[in-house]
């Protein structure tokens, strides 16, 4: 897990699936995300105890949209004894979830600036975005808090079974994580908080080592798995399928590094 979080630029990297608690969150706080996304996204919020927030997405990206975000912050939000509060629900605005969807990078520069200025936490979902870059070649996974990385089978990188992780550059909060993943108990059977069994077992941790060694070099300078490969071969041999092209779904060319994870459609 090291290697992976050297290649993320971040320090500290932990297995698991304590990204919500592990930044403190809880009743009566809120979360900013993406409505465009898996259900374990917002699902991760509420295990908190906190709620999700969607904001509108870009609709050339499909991530989240700062323009939109900054509108929801603007208009219905407003500063109360140092919080951020949604006037509409009376809840404490606290953090900003992105989401690095299909593999390429959401807007950090821009998410990270209303972060900065709302003195929001944020949390990345890189779920389907390990290697993604910006136009700088900071990745995915390197500008926030804490970002959240999955080797399920399907994802770019995937296990042999279920596993993630956890990479940040904050030491306090790597310990709070480390400790959550592990039923919240350190030294061992002494439990100062309620964590979970949040381990990545031995198995999967030397199936991702091996693969961490191997990458196939894609379309548009990044990445593809052998599952694509096997698909634009098979579409190559279908006349009726249209594989989106840069004319028809614009793909911002300053943007040098994605690491795809699904194949886009359009009619």
């Amino acid at each position: 897990m090291k290697r992976s979080a050297r290649a993320r630029g971040s320090f500290w990297a932990l297995s698991g699936r304590a990204r919500g608690r592990g930044r403190g969150l809880g009743p009566g706080d809120e979360v900013i995300t993406s409505p465009f996304t898996f259900f374990g996204t917002a699902g991760t919020i509420a295990r908190a105890g906190a709620r999700p927030v969607f904001c509108d997405i870009d609709p050339v990206n499909f991530n989240l949209s700062p323009e939109a975000v900054a509108t929801f912050l603007a208009d219905d939000c407003e500063h109360r004894s140092g919080a951020v509060i949604h006037t509409a629900t009376g809840g404490r605005v606290k953090a900003l979830m992105p989401v690095h969807l299909y593999g390429q990078a959401a807007d950090m520069d821009a998410l990270m600036r209303l972060a900065r200025d709302y003195q929001l936490r944020v949390i990345e979902d890189a779920a389907q975005a390990i290697g993604a870059e910006d136009a700088h070649q900071k990745r995915a996974c390197s500008f926030g808090d804490v970002g959240c990385l999955s080797f399920f089978p399907t994802k770019n990188l995937g296990s042999f079974g279920d596993a993630g992780m956890c990479v940040t550059n904050d030491p306090a909060l790597a310990e709070r994580m480390d400790i959550l993943r592990v039923t919240g108990g350190k030294p061992k059977y002494y439990h100062s908080f309620i964590g979970g069994n949040f381990r990545i077992d031995e198995l999967q941790a030397a199936v991702l080592n091996v693969k961490l060694n191997t990458s196939i070099p894609g379309r548009r300078g990044g990445s593809v798995t052998p599952s694509s490969i096997r698909f634009h071969c098979i579409c190559r041999s279908v006349s009726s399928i249209w594989v989106i092209s840069r004319a028809t779904f614009r793909i911002p060319r300053e943007q040098p590094r994605k690491h795809w994870r699904c194949q886009f459609f359009r009619s």
